[in-house]
């Protein structure tokens, strides 16, 4: 799993220049996906889990595609965070 980001990378990052403002891409639907700063971490979710290969379909052209995705697993051997 080393080609994935772990907590201990971000945080050497976002240390090298602590008064950085913390942006994230707005979910909201009127935004379109807007970069905006973010006030303050509503929640830190920390969980077990596992790295599962899920096939998705591209909108445009149609094409089939295999991502990573993070799936709960209690007994999983991959702890993960989401921010």
């Amino acid at each position: 799993m080393t080609e994935y980001m772990t907590a201990e990378d971000l945080a050497v990052l976002l240390l090298q220049n602590p008064k950085d403002v913390v942006c994230v891409t707005s979910d909201n639907f009127e935004l379109s996906g807007a970069i905006v700063p973010q006030r303050k971490l509503g929640e830190l979710v920390r969980y077990p889990g596992e790295l599962k290969k899920q096939t998705f379909r591209d909108a445009f052209d149609g094409e089939s595609y295999q991502k990573d995705v993070v799936r709960l697993k209690k007994d999983g051997k991959t702890n993960f965070v989401q921010l």
